[in-house]
């Protein structure tokens, strides 16, 4: 059905001025692109000011400058005392503080992650979104964030593009279809500008609003918007990938390691997906002000990050996770681990494990309280994490099959987890291609992601996700009317129907053959079995009296409305209800001979067991 309407609809027919939408997709390109620059900048400036407070040595990584990598003093129970790890508790309370100020008090916003947010507005809102409040949440996710709530820029970047096309859609008065288009357009330009990966934004754009479909005539459009604010954004940033990743080598001898990373990442993503989900479901029932909600999540996440600090010498858990990324491509993390573990590889595993479940559960204490931000960072933090596990068990025991390094490992559990946790198979690849330049992954990502993706199933961290166009408002009566344009009249017209008045009967025996056969109208035929046209029961009663011996002929008030066996029923339709009829005579077509009648009440009869085959 699908292909058959993209078929029916070409692209050029989506928009009714091609040129002024092209120039529409240009603009919201460019502005989301610098909307999406000031977020950066902001960003990292709170993020540098967090932790100089913190008292943490920042090292800025040449790929991407707001990576942090903390190192802590040699004499780790002195350091511990000291009043700056307090800080770790502190501060995510503070961004919970601030984020929810902002966000639910001046003005107070729904409660939503942003990228719920955009789902959300598609499908029932209408997509519609206020400018002026998501320029106020990009502000409440610097702080969120920036201060080490576990949270990614995903989410408003997403609400920034997205906001940005409804102001210019409102601005040059665009269709319903129209505004749809250029709503994910801005989506995929403020993913694709923030994470540099112009193709993966266009395909997260299109695909994160359902769960096994995609918004496909979007597609050119998002593509073209994502590329466009992905240069501006990297002139001023710098053209570099996000991470700095080791090269991938192809291997049939790695493909089975591929699949088993799959399966792990496929029944972890359930689990974060339900953690995540109860978080939601335990804040949404306490009884206080929203913004002590995000308060109470930024409490928690600092509680985890400095029981992490404890344990593990590094609150790595705090903000998106980007620094654990790279320092386990790089294999930093396991030099760091490996000294804590004094060279245990069960300890080691161990850690790992510990900063992956404290991940999971600060994520969910961020996000789960609505505090302001995205999904995306902590899920590929969870899934580097898990690759990073078992790569170093294949390192370690099946060194045999291990032609690559650890660290693509890494990069395939980042693609397989995000994948699997937000059903965006597609822009989970070539997104993770795209943030580490090298697309030598993509064979191996495909395998992983393939079988995570089938694991997770139905599950999803985005809550507002709809399983496929069928299930959204927004196409609702289109599906309907593609889903019902194959029933025919035919299709209901049974070989007992053809009951109909010969044009010299007299109303008296007209008006017994209706009663006996339970008809309010009848069609009427000549002497060659040719409609010409119907009765009524009222009608003949209120002249039977006159003279009952009067052919129904005389009587005919309506004139013949006639349909074909091969007509479609919304036709059928259409001309009962034009022509105040509840029946309608089927004729030949070539001898326009009646051949049978249908009801208005066997139309609609057949549309609701239709609506019942289609699961509505």
């Amino acid at each position: 059905m699908r292909a058959e309407k993209k078929s029916l609809e070409p692209i050029s027919k989506l928009v009714r001025n091609p040129l002024k939408f092209w120039c529409l997709v240009i603009m919201v390109a460019v502005i989301s692109s610098l909307e999406a620059i000031i977020f950066y900048l902001f960003l990292n400036t709170i993020t540098e000011l967090s932790y100089d407070l913190l008292d943490f040595e920042i090292e800025a990584l040449e790929e991407e400058p707001d990576l942090i990598f903390f190192e802590i003093d040699d004499n780790f129970y002195q350091t511990l005392s000291s009043w700056n790890f307090l800080l770790v508790l502190i501060f995510p309370t503070i961004g919970g503080i601030l984020s929810g100020l902002i966000t639910y008090v001046l003005p107070p916003m729904e409660r939503s992650g942003e990228s719920s947010v955009y789902i959300r507005a598609f499908h029932r809102n209408h997509c519609i979104l206020s400018n002026h409040l998501s320029m106020i949440r990009l502000f409440a996710s610097s702080f969120f964030i920036g201060m080490g709530c576990s949270a990614g820029r995903e989410g408003p970047a997403v609400q920034i593009g997205a906001a940005t096309s409804v102001f210019l859609s409102r601005k040059f008065r665009l269709s319903a279809r129209e505004r749809e288009l250029l709503f994910i357009a801005g989506a995929a330009a403020g993913i694709g500008g923030i994470f540099r990966a112009p193709f993966g934004g266009a395909l997260f754009g299109v695909e994160v609003l359902y769960k096994h479909d995609y918004e496909g005539e979007a597609l050119p459009y998002a593509i073209i918007a994502s590329i466009i604010s992905f240069s501006l954004f990297s002139l001023i940033t710098g053209w570099t990938p996000m991470f700095k990743a080791p090269s991938v080598y192809l291997s049939l001898k790695e493909l089975p390691l591929y699949f088993v990373l799959g399966i792990c990442c496929g029944l972890l993503a359930r689990a974060y997906v339900a953690i995540l989900n109860k978080s939601r479901d335990v804040f949404l029932k306490l009884k206080i002000k929203d913004y002590l909600k995000t308060a109470i999540g930024g409490l928690i996440t600092g509680i985890i990050g400095f029981l992490c600090v404890i344990i593990i010498g590094a609150p790595y858990i705090l903000g998106p996770g980007y620094e654990v990324i790279q320092l386990a491509l790089n294999g930093d993390l396991f030099h760091h681990l490996s000294e804590i573990a004094s060279s245990s590889l069960f300890i080691m595993l161990l850690m790992i494990g510990v900063i992956i479940s404290f991940k999971m559960l600060a994520t969910a204490a961020s996000l789960g309280s609505m505090g302001s931000g995205g999904a995306f960072a902590p899920s590929i933090t969870v899934g580097g994490l898990i690759g990073a596990m078992l790569g170093l068990i294949y390192k370690i025991f099946f060194p045999q099959y291990m032609v690559n390094e650890i660290g693509v490992f890494v990069i395939i559990g980042m693609a397989s987890f995000f994948a699997a946790a937000a059903n965006v198979p597609l822009a989970a690849i070539v997104m993770t291609a795209e943030i580490t330049w090298d697309f030598n992954i993509l064979i191996p990502a495909v395998i992983a992601v393939g079988v995570s993706y089938l694991i997770a199933a139905e599950q999803s961290i985005y809550q507002e996700q709809v399983s496929n166009k069928l299930s959204s408002p927004v196409h609702l009566i289109d599906d309907l009317f593609y889903a019902f344009r194959n029933l025919r009249v035919k299709d209901i017209l049974s070989p007992d129907s053809k009951l109909y008045l010969k044009e010299d009967t007299s109303i008296e025996r007209a008006i017994n053959i209706m009663m006996k056969s339970q008809r309010m109208q009848l069609p009427v035929v000549d002497d060659k079995e040719r409609c010409i046209g119907i009765v009524g029961i009222f009608n003949l009663i209120s002249l039977v009296s006159a003279d009952k011996k009067r052919p129904v002929k005389e009587s005919i008030k309506k004139i013949a409305i006639c349909v074909t066996p091969e007509e479609p029923l919304l036709f059928a339709i259409a001309k009962a209800l034009r022509g105040h009829i509840m029946v309608l005579p089927v004729v030949d077509p070539h001898t326009n001979k009646i051949i049978g009648e249908i009801t208005y009440h066997d139309m609609i009869k057949a549309f609701y067991a239709k609506l019942s085959e289609l699961g509505i």
